[in-house]
């Protein structure tokens, strides 16, 4: 008896009756499949994922990158698909980072990179590493790779490629040390082959930090002029990347501006955009 069904996650039923909006936050499934055991249990969410897009009345996205990649991936009509980018929260700085980040062991008096993010293949940690491993040992900044259960999946490439002393894997942390980190990190790196939205950019912009992305539609899409941008997939470029970046970090000016740009993304703004499908029966009936 309800007025309307709506899934925010991806997936939801699939029998007619009842207007039905999902919300499918992107295709990655089909965009990066991965390795053989990979593709089979990605198989079965995308065929999940599909059937769930194709029967809904209406398919909210994130970001307009991923809107294109769900009408190619999963067969679902452009005119049936609105995006809502997401929003970033405001900045809650700590008071003393270096202390709440003491447990973390952080490498001292070294220039300082952040990246976060699961392991999944997308998100191409891998290809941060061995960027990382062109960069001279002595020009080489240190890398916090947060974001992963312990013994982080990451190790055994850090030690193939000698990044011991340079690369710190502390695992999930807490709210208070994320913050700290961006407090104290000189620059924010996104690997990432494909996202559906891409929020740690926008949230490093926020927190004034400078951004060097891979060079992608949807992270060009959040970063917008405000972040850089080079092929995380060409380890030497990329390595190069990340030296220019460090050696040219960008003037007061330049960050007041990225925080502006960042700040356009809101939680507010992505509850009502979202509200008016919800209550617009013309995008949620066919």
């Amino acid at each position: 008896r309800a007025d309307l069904v709506w899934a925010p996650a991806n997936f939801g039923p699939i029998l007619r009756g009842v207007p039905r909006v999902v919300t499918v936050h992107d295709a990655i499934y089909d965009e990066v499949p991965g390795g053989l055991a990979e593709r089979a249990q990605r198989a079965v969410t995308s065929l999940l994922m599909r059937r769930s897009a194709r029967t809904a009345d209406h398919v909210l996205t994130v970001s307009h990158a991923a809107a294109a990649s769900i009408e190619r991936h999963l067969g679902v009509a452009h005119e049936r698909v609105t995006v809502v980018h997401n929003g970033s929260a405001d900045p809650r700085p700590v008071t003393d980072p270096r202390g709440i980040l003491t447990p973390l062991a952080l490498p001292t008096g070294r220039p300082m990179i952040l990246s976060v993010g699961n392991r999944m293949p997308h998100k191409n940690f891998r290809g941060l590493l061995e960027a990382l491993a062109t960069i001279p040992a002595a020009e080489r900044p240190a890398a916090v790779i947060a974001g992963s259960r312990l013994p982080d999946p990451l190790a055994d490439d850090v030690a193939r490629l000698g990044l011991e002393s340079d690369v710190l894997l502390p695992g999930w942390v807490s709210d208070a040390q994320l913050e700290a980190l961006y407090q104290v990190a000189d620059l924010y790196v996104c690997p990432s082959m494909v996202e559906g939205f891409g929020l740690p950019v926008v949230d490093a912009l926020r927190r004034n930090v400078p951004v060097l992305a891979n060079d992608v539609a949807v992270l060009r899409e959040v970063g917008g002029d405000a972040a850089r941008y080079a092929d995380a997939t060409d380890a030497t470029a990329f390595g190069r990347a990340i030296r220019a970046a460090m050696a040219t970090p960008p003037d007061d000016a330049e960050r007041a501006s990225a925080r502006v740009w960042a700040s356009r993304f809101t939680w507010d703004d992505a509850a009502s955009a979202t509200a008016a499908v919800l209550a617009d029966p013309a995008r949620r009936t066919r």
